[in-house]
């Protein structure tokens, strides 16, 4: 199943946080792309995933993300 195959949000965070907890490497991808749904709660597994993957490439799109004004679920990501 793909993060965004599924229409319902929870179904979607419940996917990226299964892939956080197999340490799915592969999941950079749907990661980021999940970084700009429209749920808050799939938002946070998305970062949870980047988090846990360490990757360098993740930078760029936290930082996007954490620097937008409407980012009010990303604030934790700026005390950090």
């Amino acid at each position: 199943m793909q993060v965004d195959d599924h229409p319902e949000p929870f179904l979607q965070a419940a996917v990226l946080r299964a892939l956080r907890e197999l340490r799915y490497a592969d999941a950079f991808s749907p990661a980021v792309r999940a970084l700009d749904h429209d749920d808050p709660k799939v938002r946070i597994e998305a970062v949870g995933v980047l988090g846990w993957l360490k990757d360098a490439r993740s930078l760029a799109p936290l930082a996007a993300i954490a620097a937008r004004p409407s980012a009010h679920w990303a604030s934790r990501l700026r005390t950090m």
